[in-house]
């Protein structure tokens, strides 16, 4: 058996009483590796975020190439809070402008968001927060927040270039430069200068989170075009350069596209975002501080209430299996989270992370969780022994990126 090519891991047990913060927002474990209590965030609106409430997170259309995009926008914004008045006590619109040029935040826009907001707060007692996601632009940031936002998205570009050419390659040495080499310290300094952008506005900084990374391991996982157990091990990396934004300043909550988050918020008690998409089993759904739900604005509402109550929301499909949806467990998930906080710098973090991750998936059996193939739980074992000959210094693994990719990637992304 493959479990039995690995030494044993034995994890420390969870406290007698309470609850995880993956489970509900109790107590995780308390070994001193993950976070003992959560970190409510509280937004200028009024909502407060990861208190254990859960509320309905909307997107909203946007395509700012079309002339009538800001009326759409308006009228859908103006749909969804008249469907929540009277039916739950807060709600979150979000405006995604990440994958649209500059300018895409049109001022004209956020006003009238925000106008629609504060009509509502006044005469319906509905507090709705409004959420941006947008490139890391100091112009774009302060304006968002001078004109009133209550949370800001940013995403950062570094090491993606190097990251879309290595994972399909199945390139592990890669996959950890672009992450921890790359990403991890623009997230960490686009975190540390949109703080002080950003003072004195009360915005919340959820920043700069893997989504971009994540877009990728999901289009490669649909296209076969990279092994998946190599897909969940880059996941579980993926909480790195996220952390490194969380430990600059970044305060939550992180958004439904970034499935890295749970890892962060195990070890940060950040609030999170999840969405009913997300490849995990439904049990983790508990996590929730904001809840993107498939179907309509009545039935996301529905399921806040239930998960309110201590119940899951309701799956849209059968729970999921493979190795994307055993990393995202709730054991596996604090097992790496405390992999990652035996290290301080971000190169050790991501090894800890990927090794964690990899012996997690070589050591599952049908009892553990989702049951994985044997041909998963071995390709697991082989990266689990690559990890181990590693160099100590993630330098050496972007010098072999360079030669390997060319070195004209590296440059464009260390200038970004």
């Amino acid at each position: 058996m493959v479990a039995q090519k690995l030494q044993p891991r034995t994890p420390p047990s969870p406290p007698a009483g309470g609850e995880t913060l993956l489970t509900g927002g109790r107590a995780a474990r308390q070994n001193g590796a993950v976070i003992q209590r959560a970190a409510p965030v509280r937004l200028p609106c009024g909502l407060v975020l990861g208190a254990g409430a859960a509320y309905p997170e909307f997107l909203l259309p946007y395509d700012p190439s079309s002339p009538a995009a800001d009326a759409r926008c308006l009228e859908a914004a103006r749909h969804l809070l008249e469907s929540a008045a009277g039916r739950i006590d807060g709600i979150v619109l979000t405006l995604d402008l990440t994958a649209h040029p500059a300018p895409a935040l049109r001022p004209g826009l956020l006003e009238g968001l925000l106008e629609l907001r504060h009509r509502f707060s006044r005469h319906a007692g509905l507090p709705a927060a409004v959420s941006i996601a947008l490139p890391a632009s100091e112009m774009d940031l302060r304006a968002a927040a001078r004109a009133g936002a209550d949370i800001l998205t940013l995403e950062a570009p570094a090491g993606l270039a190097l990251f879309r050419r290595a994972l399909p390659a199945a390139d592990l040495r890669g996959i950890l430069a672009s992450l921890a080499m790359l990403a991890a310290p623009q997230a960490a300094a686009l975190s540390a200068e949109a703080v002080r952008w950003l003072q004195p506005e009360p915005a919340a900084l959820g920043g700069c989170c893997a989504a971009p990374f994540i877009r990728e391991i999901a289009a490669a996982r649909a296209r076969r075009a990279a092994p998946e157990p190599l897909c969940a091990v880059a996941l579980a990396v993926c909480a790195v350069p996220t952390l490194a934004s969380f430990e600059s300043g970044a305060a939550g909550p992180t958004p439904p596209a970034a499935w890295e988050s749970l890892f962060v918020k195990a070890i940060r008690g950040c609030p999170v975002s999840l969405a009913a998409t997300w490849p995990c089993q439904p049990g983790l759904f508990a996590a929730a501080d904001l809840w993107r739900a498939c179907g309509t604005p009545a039935d996301a509402i529905a399921d806040c209430l239930a998960l309110r109550r201590g119940e899951l929301p309701r799956a849209p499909a059968p729970p999921p299996s493979g190795p994307l949806s055993r990393i995202l467990c709730a054991d596996a998930i604090l097992g790496i989270a405390e992999a990652i906080q035996t290290c301080l710098q971000p190169y050790q973090r991501a090894v800890a992370a990927a090794y964690a991750a990899a012996t997690i998936l070589a050591e599952s059996g049908p009892d553990a969780g989702p049951g994985l193939a044997e041909a998963d739980r071995e390709l697991a074992l082989h990266i689990a022994e690559d990890l181990i000959s590693l160099p100590e210094s993630g330098q050496e693994l972007l010098e072999q990126a360079g030669s390997t990719y060319g070195s004209s990637i590296l440059s464009g992304e260390i200038a970004q």
